[in-house]
């Protein structure tokens, strides 16, 4: 008890080293629960608010918590801690499987689910777990009403996912959600894309749309001298070629030839 108030008198001094110290003392004695639990809660909160305070202990600290008190009061209390001091470690991962253990999930632990699955499927994208950076994508999606830019991503890498798996009508179908979606046009994503459902029309040998797509890119890129604006004259000239229209292959070619910074090889597999 001593220990408890002790705590209390340093947090209104402004005190909250020492305040942590005193409840991790509170917190080890067993003579009152009541005063256990709460301990133990205020040494994770506080050890979470401790800017020099490694992540990890505070995580420590909540599981604990939640282990010895699944019954709390504080119980989603202590998963929404846990959630963002998983963020702050960048570990999407158990901080989805702590929001999934919240019960009464307030739009602010909505919001939170949102961008966790998000940059969770960019984590399984990156590990080329394609489907299941997909099923992320879709589960962000759910709220996609929290935040338009990450709703707007999320169909972006969907696109992105799909390529990768060959599925190239859902691929186009995720990249033109994306172009579509509000606030998509300032995004860095937006002129990539028509690249990309280029390249998706190209791979299914839809040449005249693979044609569409590859000139608005090079319309919006006003085809500043870069390897992808190389690749896309090339594959510009690919088409004209497959098409038997060979004099307009040759012009798209020899533009091809002549941008600056244009590497031998495909930007886009």
């Amino acid at each position: 008890n001593a220990s408890y108030h002790l705590a209390d008198a340093y947090i209104k001094l402004g005190d909250k080293q020492n305040a942590r110290i005193a409840f991790a003392n509170a917190a080890r004695l067993g003579f009152d629960e009541k005063i256990k639990e709460n301990a133990l809660f205020n040494y994770a909160v506080i050890t979470y608010e401790l800017s020099f305070t490694p992540f990890n202990e505070a995580i420590s600290g909540f599981l604990e918590f939640i282990e010895l008190y699944p019954n709390s009061r504080r119980i989603d209390e202590a998963h929404t801690f846990l959630v963002n001091a998983y963020l702050n470690t960048r570990n999407y991962g158990e901080a989805l499987l702590s929001l999934d253990r919240i019960k009464n999930k307030t739009p602010q632990i909505r919001k939170a689910y949102q961008r966790v699955a998000f940059y969770r499927g960019l984590e399984l994208f990156s590990n080329l777990r394609f489907e299941d950076a997909i099923d992320m994508m879709n589960l962000s999606l759910q709220f996609a009403q929290f935040n338009p830019t990450i709703a707007a991503q999320s169909h972006y890498w969907m696109g992105e996912a799909y390529y990768r798996l060959a599925d190239y009508d859902k691929a186009i179908n995720s990249y033109n959600r994306f172009l579509l979606s509000p606030g998509a046009f300032n995004l860095n994503e937006y002129i990539l894309t028509h690249y990309n459902l280029g390249y998706s029309f190209f791979k299914k040998r839809d040449y005249q749309n693979a044609l569409t797509w590859f000139r608005k890119y090079l319309s919006l890129t006003r085809e500043a001298p870069t390897r992808l604006v190389g690749d896309a004259l090339n594959r510009i000239g690919d088409c004209f070629f497959i098409m038997t229209q060979y004099k307009t292959a040759i012009e798209f070619y020899d533009r091809a030839i002549k941008n600056e910074r244009y590497f031998i090889g495909t930007a886009k597999q």
